[in-house]
């Protein structure tokens, strides 16, 4: 059986976002607002800007290259100190090693029930085929989204207006 890989292209827009700087009005003055980037490894970083955290492909650290450094994230994650505190939403774009941290991730699901996962179903699959009975309790935080069937797609995510390609 041949298995199909979709990855998922999004972009998150912050109204006057640019040059990753926030441009926020006060009763007509402008104020920029520093958009922080965290880099975790490979392909994975924590976004913020004002009050939002959204995280981006993490790697599983039993792959990763520098795995020392990696699974010191995930301790700092399940610490639940900064810069991984109060993470909002978290993106994965595809289903391999160096951009899904599954077991993390259902660890960090399971005790943050208001945060969504947003990937295409074979990310979903695979917290499914990892962990039947942990995925019972996250399933509802994960929502598929797949643009390749249903053309761009659209959504306002936590006050962000987020476009899947």
């Amino acid at each position: 059986m041949k298995k199909e890989i979709r990855m998922i292209v999004f972009t998150v827009t912050w109204i006057g976002l640019t040059s990753l700087s926030l441009i926020t009005s006060n009763k007509g003055q402008q104020s920029a607002k520093q958009v922080e980037v965290t880099f975790i490894s490979n392909c994975g970083f924590i976004l913020q800007a004002q009050d939002k955290k959204i995280l981006f492909d993490p790697e599983d650290p039993s792959t990763a290259y520098k795995r020392q450094e990696v699974s010191e994230a995930y301790e700092l994650m399940k610490a639940d100190k900064p810069p991984f505190n109060d993470i909002d939403v978290i993106f994965i774009s595809h289903a391999h090693d160096d951009h899904l941290a599954v077991k993390e991730l259902t660890e960090y699901l399971k005790n943050n029930p208001g945060v969504k996962l947003f990937s295409n179903a074979g990310v979903r699959d695979s917290f499914r085929e990892n962990d039947p009975v942990s995925f019972s309790t996250i399933e509802n935080n994960i929502v598929v989204i797949d643009p390749g069937s249903e053309g761009i797609k659209e959504l306002t995510i936590e006050g962000m207006r987020v476009t899947f390609l």
